[in-house]
């Protein structure tokens, strides 16, 4: 697992958790909170990859959950400006044109 996803993942963990706010990282209702390991949440949560492997995954999360009209693209590691303008751009280029 990646160090910046894992800590991203604990961080939003600890402060919803303190908000009452954990049923945005369940699974289903009644999920023990005790499930949402930053482990799981980085497994279940974080989409990516290739542009390819992208956009089958953001597919078939559509075609599990119904279409949801907005797709938010998140950042939190601008260490790189180079490397996060490079992301951004294949997304929009290379990932958007291959959703359903």
């Amino acid at each position: 697992m990646r160090l910046g996803r894992a800590f991203y993942f604990h961080v939003m963990r600890t402060k919803l958790a303190k908000g009452g706010s954990l049923d945005v990282m369940r699974d289903h209702p009644g999920q023990p909170d005790s499930d949402l390991t930053v482990s799981r949440c980085v497994e279940r949560l974080v989409i990516a990859g290739t542009a390819k492997t992208v956009a089958a995954q953001v597919n078939e999360l559509r075609s599990e959950v119904g279409d949801f009209g907005t797709l938010l693209y998140t950042g939190h590691d601008w260490a790189d400006p180079a490397l996060a303008r490079r992301s951004m751009a294949l997304m929009a280029n290379e990932v958007l044109p291959l959703l359903d």
